[in-house]
């Protein structure tokens, strides 16, 4: 079963629900979400949440390699996982995708240096999704 990747809008009730967890994000901060089986096609689709005027804004991007994706953090789902998130978005999906990623259907990528995600206020954000923020900045 392929499972799609849910459209921004539909990210977007997610991100205004919690805009608490994004609030401390630099302007321009953003992170992307992908499914793993398009993270290999050229061209594939994926959102990206952006701040912008200090809010969460999900908007569709053309992925073209995590070097090239200009994001901070990418969220990179399997097909189990996907069609879990499609199917809580329309609630409180925020728990739903933490456990996803502690568990290891999104796997997230640090694209940045610690201490330039540090610096933009995601530190909040990655130990909410369980993510390691360890290690020495160089």
């Amino acid at each position: 079963m392929t499972a799609p990747l849910p459209p921004p809008s539909a990210w977007q009730s997610m991100l205004d629900r919690h805009a608490d967890l994004f609030a401390d994000l630099d302007e321009g901060a953003r992170i992307g979400v992908a499914r793993r089986d398009d993270v290999s096609h050229p061209g594939a689709l994926m959102v990206v949440w952006q701040i912008e005027g200090g809010k969460a804004k999900a908007k569709e991007q053309s992925f073209t390699g995590y070097q090239d994706a200009h994001v901070d953090v990418m969220l990179v789902g399997d097909d189990a996982a996907m069609a879990e998130i499609a199917g809580e978005l329309d609630g409180d999906a925020l728990p739903a995708l933490k456990q996803l990623v502690r568990k290891g259907g999104f796997i997230c990528y640090v694209l940045k240096r610690r201490c330039v995600l540090e610096a933009a206020g995601y530190e909040d954000v990655l130990d909410s999704f369980g993510v390691p923020f360890l290690g020495a900045c160089r």
